[in-house]
């Protein structure tokens, strides 16, 4: 049987630091391929279930389209709510929910 010299084995530690080394680089690369894949994911597409036009249904709600008018709107402020109701019982004609997203926007 042949006995292993100290060069070998020392050629055999560092074949295995350089593997381990290969593959912690590795790991490190996917972890951070998946990072930013998860960022861009999350942070810079834009959410697709936001896309919706919520502008009617609460435009109906405001002009009493489903009964009374009501202050009551989705995502917007009671008071607002108030103050269309207010302008729709004084100037019923006038599509203020609109006047007041042109007028809140610009």
């Amino acid at each position: 049987m042949r006995k292993p010299d100290s060069t070998s084995s020392e050629l055999n530690i560092q074949e295995l630091q350089e593997r381990q080394g290969r593959r912690r680089r590795a790991l490190f690369s996917a972890a951070l391929t998946l990072a930013v894949m998860g960022f861009y994911w999350l942070v810079v597409m834009p959410p697709q279930f936001t896309n919706t036009n919520d502008d009617a249904i609460m435009a109906s709600f405001a002009y009493g389209y489903m009964g009374t008018p009501s202050p009551y709107l989705a995502y917007i402020n009671v008071l607002v709510g108030y103050v269309l109701k207010a302008l729709k019982v004084i100037i019923p004609g006038a599509p203020w929910y609109f006047l007041a997203q042109i007028a809140l926007v610009c």
